[in-house]
């Protein structure tokens, strides 16, 4: 896991480029380089080792030929059975290595290939032609700017402030975060920075899209089918060079992950009358876990939700995103990488009323969906369109939000995850990810996941039967609340969409983006 920044603008000096890569430091404080090169390009990468720690696999990387330099964050999971493929002589253990001679050899190509999350950037050290990447559901994040036909990519958006002058906050990007709690189609919260998509990659100056959910699963999976693809996702996630631990709440998803991965370690978060601790500590106890819970306080709340707003230089998505970063500066004094059930509610239809919905609707009205999904209480329909139309090619809207729920929501998430975990140096792995688990579990009946929502994620529970005890296996999802209304002294009985908006406007606010605030 590691933070990744280049550029072939000439505008850009090398200091600023240096101060960039310091920027996000965090997100791999082992070791970080800068190449700067004679014909403008500059290269940095910092770096948390975890897969082949040594020396040999740090980056920037350069092919055996020469021919090619690679910075890359992320996890390349069956990097171990591509290297078997192949007769080469590697020169690491590592999968950095991987990337870039199977590159050479098998183009774009190589992508399909690819278990893992991922942003790669690969250059051409002849013509300095760029090919980069980004993995299948958007688990990494990567962001970049056109400007006079040159191009810059970074990990985070706040690296482009140390490298620019000129950002202005993006009106239409506000408007998709006061929403949907985040951005999407491309936008980010800044007019002159872009987001990569997901499951595209970039060659010759043009995007290609190498995948999307697009064959609903119109039959069935077994219990043992899932947990016999869920078990091979968790196990090529398990490090083999440094210590790992799990998230662990009182629900079944990160019950069945810790089991599965046999951690040694895991931890809890929650604040004064609003958590799970007796319950994770409970599972701990089961599972034979050493196990923490962070209690946080109102004060450190508000005091860390402004350092991260100031950190990122961008309003956070949900209030929990700060309750992740408290607890992965806890975990960071244990282990580098740590287990998470992202992607549990999506694959498993777990946002029981929106689902069930969905699932009885004869049509899909955009309406009743806004009303059900948005939070706040100044809905912009077109702005939840366009976020709908992607997925409208399904026609049934069980599909069209399954679809949503798992290409739209899930990102947003997986940003929030990515970015609170890794501004602590914690690498957070999610096999409920997994892109065969996606496919799989895509167009399953809701009766079959959720028994038409009398019991939620009821294929899991099913499936769990010889792995997970009664008790923990039938117990209901909480969720990961933060009682903003306490915290904010709001008043006692305030409307959930209002103290959202208040959340929106205090995240703006710190960055004196509310001026013209309405909620």
């Amino acid at each position: 896991m590691c933070g990744i920044i280049f550029s072939n603008n000439p505008i850009i000096s090398e200091s600023r480029f240096r101060k960039a890569v310091h920027r996000i430091h965090h997100r791999g404080p082992d070791y970080s380089s800068v190449e700067i090169r004679e014909n403008g390009i500059k290269i940095g990468h910092t770096r948390l080792s975890i897969t082949d720690p040594e020396k040999r696999s740090n980056q920037p990387f350069t092919s055996s030929s020469g021919r090619h330099t690679v910075i890359f964050n992320g996890e390349i999971y069956n990097y171990k059975d591509l290297r078997k493929a192949e007769n080469f002589d590697w020169k690491t253990n590592g999968d950095t290595e991987v990337i870039v001679e199977l590159f050479e050899k098998f183009g774009a190509r190589i992508l399909e290939k690819f278990i893992g999350m991922f942003t790669i950037l690969i250059i051409n050290n002849f013509n300095g032609e760029i090919f980069a990447a980004r993995d299948r559901l958007g688990v990494k994040p990567l962001y970049f700017r056109k400007s006079n036909n040159f191009f810059t990519f970074g990990s985070e958006t706040a690296v482009f402030h140390e490298l620019y002058d000129d950002l202005t906050p993006s009106r239409s990007g506000i408007d998709q975060y006061k929403n949907l709690r985040t951005t999407f189609n491309g936008e980010t919260f800044y007019n002159e920075i872009r987001e990569f998509p997901a499951g595209h990659f970039f060659q010759g100056e043009k995007f290609h899209k190498y995948w999307t959910l697009e064959s609903p699963n119109m039959g069935d999976v077994s219990e043992s089918g899932f947990i016999d693809v869920f078990q091979e996702a968790v196990e090529l996630r398990i490090p083999k060079d440094v210590a790992y631990g799990s998230l662990l709440s009182g629900g079944i998803d990160s019950a069945l992950l810790t089991k599965a991965s046999n951690s040694k370690y895991s931890w809890c978060v929650g604040m004064d009358g609003m958590n799970e601790f007796s319950e994770s500590t409970s599972n701990a106890l089961e599972f034979g876990t050493q196990h923490k819970n962070v209690l946080v306080s109102s004060e450190t709340f508000i005091d860390t939700l402004a350092e991260m707003v100031e950190q990122r230089k961008e309003p956070l998505s949900v209030p929990n995103e700060v309750l992740i970063y408290i607890l992965s500066k806890e975990i960071s004094k244990d282990v580098k990488v740590v287990f998470s059930g992202e992607g549990a509610d999506e694959l498993f239809a777990g946002y029981d009323r929106i689902f069930d919905w969905a699932s009885k609707a004869k049509k899909f009205n955009i309406v009743e969906f806004a009303n059900l999904y948005s939070y706040t209480n100044s809905i912009n329909l077109e702005i939840v369109e366009s976020a709908v139309q992607p997925f409208m090619h399904f026609h049934d809207p069980y599909l069209i939000v399954s679809a949503f729920f798992q290409q739209f929501h899930l990102i947003g998430l997986l940003k929030r995850l990515d970015h609170a975990t890794m501004l602590a140096g914690v690498e957070s792995r999610n096999p409920f990810v997994d892109h065969r688990l996606v496919e799989l579990m895509f167009g399953i009946s809701y009766h079959r996941k959720s028994q038409n929502g009398a019991l939620p994620k009821y294929l899991m529970r099913e499936a769990s039967k010889d792995i997970l005890s009664e008790t923990i296996r039938m117990r209901h999802k909480v969720g990961f609340p933060v009682p903003i209304a306490e915290i904010f002294c709001l008043g006692e009985k305030i409307d959930r969409k209002v103290e959202y908006d208040y959340w929106l406007h205090h995240n703006l606010s710190i960055l004196n983006w509310d001026g013209d605030f309405s909620g």
